[in-house]
C-alpha cells in the first residue's frame, strides 16, 4: 500500500496498522482540535504521517463539530436518531472547525494512478455524501480498498442509510469482502474495488458511445440522404429547364444560321448578277473600243482628203479625243460603278449617236471634197 487516507481519524488506534502495511504516505484528518492536538504529538518523528486539524465535508458552511460524550459519535451534524439508540447521549462541545471539501483533499494528498491507496473513511452522518461527491468527481476510483464505518438507520439529522451507500459503492465497482458485525448497529465494511467492473463499466461506456455513436449517424445518415433527395429533386428540376432552355437556344441557334444561309445565299446571287454585268459591260466596252479603232482608221484615211478642212477635221480630232479620254475613265471605273450600268450603257447610246453623227459629217465631207 503506497497512500493510506484515514477521515475522522479520531484516537488513530489503527495507526500501528497502516504502517505495518508499509504505507508511503498516511494521512489523518481529524476536525475536533483536541484529538487532532493529540495525533500530532503522537506522530511527531513520523515523516510519512500528516495530520490534518479539518472536517471534510461537501459544504464548507457545515462547519460546527458536534462532540458527544462518545466519541466515535461527534459528527457535523445533530445526532437525532442517534440519541433514540443511545438515551444517554449527550454534547460535551461544540467546536467551529475549519472544513475542506473531498475534492480538494485528493487534489492534495491522492496518490498518483499507479499507487495503491486505501480510504479509511469515520464520519458519521457525512459518509455517504462524501463518497457520492467522489463518484461524481470520478476520484474515488483512486482507491483499491475502502473501510468505512456505516450506521444502518439515519442517526443524523440528513445522512442516508447503509443500504444506499452500499448500493452507490456497488454500483461503482466495490464488493464488500468483509464486514464487522461487533456492533450490529454500525458495522464496520471492509471493501476492495474490482477492476472486472471497472472493465464492464469501460465496456458499458463504451457500448452507449457507440450507440451514441451509431444513431448519431444513422441521423446523419438520414440527413443525408433527405439532403440527397433535396439535391436529386433540386437537380432534376434545373435539368428540365436546362433542357428546356437548350432546346430555346437550339431553335434559336437554327433561325439564325438559317438566316445566315438565306442572306448568304441572297449575297452570292447578287454577286453573281454583278459579275454577269460586270461581264456584260466589258464585252460592250471591248465592242465599243473595236468600233472606235476602226473609225479612227477611217479618220486617219479622211485626214489625206481634209486638207482644206482641217481645222474641222482637228475640231473632229479634239471631240473624239475627248471622248477617248471619257471612255478610259469609264474604264477605271467600272469596278466601283456596277450598279451605274444602265447609265454607262446610255452614255454609250450617246456615243455612238455622236460617231453616226461624225460619220455623216465626214460623210458630207467626202462628199463636199469628192464635188469639188
Amino acid at each position: 500500500m503506497h497512500t493510506i487516507i484515514h477521515i475522522g481519524a479520531g484516537q488513530a488506534k489503527e495507526l500501528s496498522q497502516w504502517l505495518n502495511t508499509g504505507a508511503k504516505h498516511v494521512i489523518l484528518v481529524e476536525p475536533n482540535p483536541r484529538l487532532a492536538e493529540n495525533l500530532r504529538q503522537k506522530t511527531a518523528g513520523m515523516d510519512q504521517v500528516v495530520v490534518l486539524e479539518t472536517a471534510v465535508t461537501t459544504t464548507a458552511a457545515n462547519n460546527q463539530l458536534h462532540e458527544y460524550n462518545l466519541p466515535e459519535a461527534s459528527s457535523l451534524h445533530s445526532a437525532t436518531g442517534l440519541k433514540t439508540l443511545f438515551p444517554g447521549l449527550k454534547t460535551n462541545a461544540i467546536h467551529t472547525v475549519a472544513t475542506l471539501s473531498p475534492k480538494k483533499l485528493l487534489i492534495d494528498y491522492a496518490p498518483k494512478p499507479d499507487q495503491l491507496a486505501m480510504l479509511v473513511l469515520q464520519a458519521p452522518g457525512e459518509e455517504h455524501a462524501i463518497l457520492k461527491a467522489l463518484v461524481n468527481t470520478g476520484q474515488l476510483e483512486q482507491f483499491s480498498e475502502l473501510r468505512l464505518a456505516v450506521s444502518l438507520d439515519s442517526y443524523y439529522k440528513g445522512s442516508i442509510a447503509a443500504e444506499q451507500t452500499r448500493q452507490l459503492l456497488a454500483n461503482y465497482g466495490y464488493d464488500i469482502i468483509e464486514e464487522n458485525q461487533q456492533d450490529p448497529d454500525w458495522p464496520t465494511w471492509h471493501l476492495q474495488r474490482n477492476p472486472l467492473k471497472d472493465q464492464i463499466s469501460a465496456f458499458q461506456a463504451e457500448l452507449i458511445a457507440t450507440k451514441q455513436a451509431q444513431a448519431q449517424a444513422e441521423r446523419d445518415n438520414l440527413d443525408l440522404q433527405r439532403s440527397l433527395e433535396d439535391l436529386q429533386t433540386n437537380s432534376r428540376t434545373e435539368i428540365i429547364q436546362l433542357k428546356k432552355q437548350a432546346e430555346e437556344s437550339k431553335k434559336s441557334l437554327h433561325a439564325e444560321i438559317n438566316a445566315e444561309k438565306q442572306a448568304f445565299t441572297e449575297l452570292e446571287e447578287a454577286k453573281q448578277t454583278l459579275q454577269k454585268s460586270e461581264v456584260e459591260l466589258l464585252h460592250t466596252l471591248e465592242s465599243n473600243k473595236h468600233q472606235m479603232a476602226e473609225k479612227d482608221q477611217r479618220v486617219g484615211e479622211l485626214e489625206k482628203l481634209e486638207t482644206d478642212l482641217s481645222q474641222q477635221l482637228d475640231q473632229s480630232k479634239r471631240q473624239l479625243t475627248n471622248k477617248q479620254t471619257r471612255i478610259k475613265d469609264l474604264e477605271t471605273q467600272v469596278g466601283d460603278l456596277t450598279h451605274k450600268t444602265d447609265e454607262l450603257r446610255k452614255t454609250n447610246q450617246l456615243m455612238q449617236q455622236d460617231l453616226v453623227k461624225a460619220e455623216a459629217q465626214l460623210q458630207l465631207l467626202k462628199e463636199f471634197v469628192l464635188h469639188e
